[in-house]
């Protein structure tokens, strides 16, 4: 073999050495951004794994909380249920309050979401052509969904609620809390209304409204 076929066959191999060397470069690149692809995606479903965890740790806390807010609320109205009885038996008479928290109550008024609940209207009051809203709470309310009343704050809605049994009270002397009641009650529901109501209270519906209240 010449000197020239020698220096030929080295050139040839140096240019196949060479191309190898590159493709086992590139590969060696890919192979090693394919690693840290993989480790930022594993990264990154740590992060994931980890936040998931959190909230669920605070969803837990919030459910604990809601549940024992429903708790205090319940044991709030059984609490003022059992005062008013209590205050029932002795004196044999019921503030207006009382009888419109029960009244409230019955009207799901305690119910989130509610109608009652979302009009600031706890005892689903309508509007009444016997004495004004508008005296009562200094302006005139708005006409709600179902045809109730919309109250800007809840003390509004029980103050406006008030003044229905002390009209009754006052301009009808003989009315009973029974027929009370029933005056306000949806038409096919009046007896478990009244039912409803004077248990609520603990006391005897057949006696007069205006002798009740204190």
């Amino acid at each position: 073999m010449t000197t020239k076929e020698t220096l030929k066959l080295i050139l040839h191999a140096t240019v196949v050495f060479g191309v190898l060397l590159v493709l086992a470069f590139c590969t060696f690149v890919d192979f090693a951004n394919g690693n840290d692809d993989h480790d930022h995606i594993r990264a990154d479903i740590q992060l994931n794994s980890e936040m998931w965890h959190r909230l669920e740790e605070k969803r837990i806390d919030l459910l604990d909380h809601y549940n024992e807010y429903n708790t205090i609320v319940q044991l709030q109205k059984d609490y003022s249920e059992t005062n008013n009885k209590l205050r029932q038996s002795i004196s044999g008479k019921i503030t207006t309050m009382e009888l419109m928290q029960c009244q409230a109550k019955l009207e799901g008024f305690y119910k989130e979401g509610s109608i009652a609940q979302r009009q600031n209207n706890p005892c689903n009051t309508r509007r009444s052509y016997h004495w004004s809203q508008e005296e009562r709470i200094g302006y005139y309310p708005e006409m709600g969904a179902l045809g109730f009343l919309k109250f800007k704050t809840v003390d509004d809605g029980f103050n406006a609620c008030t003044g229905v049994p002390e009209f009754y009270a006052e301009n009808r002397p003989d009315i009973t809390l029974n027929s009370y009641i029933w005056s306000f009650s949806p038409d096919g529901r009046e007896e478990s209304y009244v039912a409803y109501v004077t248990k609520c209270l603990g006391v005897n519906g057949s006696e007069k409204l205006k002798d009740l209240l204190q």
